[in-house]
């Protein structure tokens, strides 16, 4: 995020460059990173959800997670935005993938928000589909209406 300057960017370096080598599958996949980021930011390692809705893929991720960890808000979303960059990054700009993202946000803030005592990641999460939204969703739009027309 802009907000997060270069230098507090490089503490996160190595987890980037470990979602770049991994290949994310699908919206079910990029859910379980999304919810691990934000189990780790709580100090809830190994929660009983990602062990129950991932296999081993991600364990690499989880461990370096313990070593390097999101202190704040703005940190947590720098995580999950740069892992949704890479699920699009890998899958290519179009409109399914992005619906594979948003689906992927709201089943985790679903699944969060059923526990009213673990909802500080929820603002968090609508930061970034918020800003998913502003900063590349209405962009594809805009140009997906210049190429083939609006509906509207």
């Amino acid at each position: 995020m802009p907000y997060i300057d270069q230098k507090g960017r490089e503490k996160f370096k190595p987890v980037v460059e470990l979602l770049g080598s991994l290949r994310i599958s699908d919206n079910k996949e990029l859910a379980v990173l999304i919810r691990l980021f934000i189990d780790c930011f709580m100090g809830n390692y190994r929660d009983s959800w990602v062990v129950c809705n991932s296999d081993d893929k991600f364990i690499s991720v989880e461990k370096l997670l313990h070593q390097i960890f999101a202190d704040n808000n703005g940190e947590l979303n720098y995580l999950i935005t740069k892992t949704i960059k890479s699920y699009i990054d890998c899958h290519g700009e179009k409109y399914q993938n992005y619906d594979d993202v948003i689906n992927a946000i709201d089943r985790v803030y679903s699944d969060i928000n059923k526990d009213k005592s673990f909802t500080a990641p929820c603002g968090t999460l609508s930061c970034v589909k918020h800003e998913l939204f502003r900063r590349k969703i209405d962009p594809y739009e805009n140009l997906k209406i210049q190429e083939n027309g609006d509906v509207y």
